[in-house]
């Protein structure tokens, strides 16, 4: 049964199946978003050996092989310079490699040492259990239903990040 919260009640669940909560959908988001943040704080640091943030780089690093850290930054939608943190953590520990792009004099391209190519199997491994124990008990039809709609709510999303200024006439 879904989970609502209308205005002055405690956290309880729908007593109708489909049920629409009274709250507004970016705080329902935003809430899904931040337990997700929250155990993936404690997954990946308890069984990887890493912060979120790092193992969310390393999975990256792993995707790309050769990468910079402005592709890095781009892909986890976060600025260079919080990403440069993360990649002078990951060379203290030994877990990346960052050289000259010989085609690219200024770039500096980024790969997994050994040690790291082991903690990025064990990132995909704690991710893909996270994942699993996620979408558990959703049907195909509901999976395909809930990216369709995770689309659109990414489009319209990125719509309002995008748009200078509001589009609508304050009272």
């Amino acid at each position: 049964m879904p989970i609502s919260r209308v205005p002055g009640t405690k956290l309880g669940i729908s007593p109708k199946q489909g049920e629409i909560s009274r709250r507004p959908v970016q705080q329902e988001i935003h809430e899904v978003g931040n337990l997700l943040l929250r155990s993936a704080l404690r997954n990946f640091r308890e069984y990887a050996g890493v912060p979120a943030i790092e193992a969310f780089a390393i999975r990256e690093i792993g995707y790309r092989e050769k990468t910079s850290a402005r592709e890095i930054a781009n892909a986890l939608m976060s600025d260079e310079a919080q990403v440069s943190r993360v990649i002078k953590a990951l060379l203290q520990k030994k877990l990346i490699t960052r050289k000259q792009d010989s085609s690219h004099h200024r770039r500096k391209l980024i790969n997994l040492t050994e040690k790291g190519k082991r903690t990025f199997a064990a990132v995909e491994q704690i991710g893909h259990w996270r994942e699993t124990r996620m979408l558990q008990g959703l049907s195909e039809r509901e999976l395909r239903l809930f990216y369709d709609t995770l689309g659109k709510l990414r489009a319209n999303a990125e719509g309002l990040f995008n748009t200078a200024s509001l589009e609508m006439e304050i009272i």
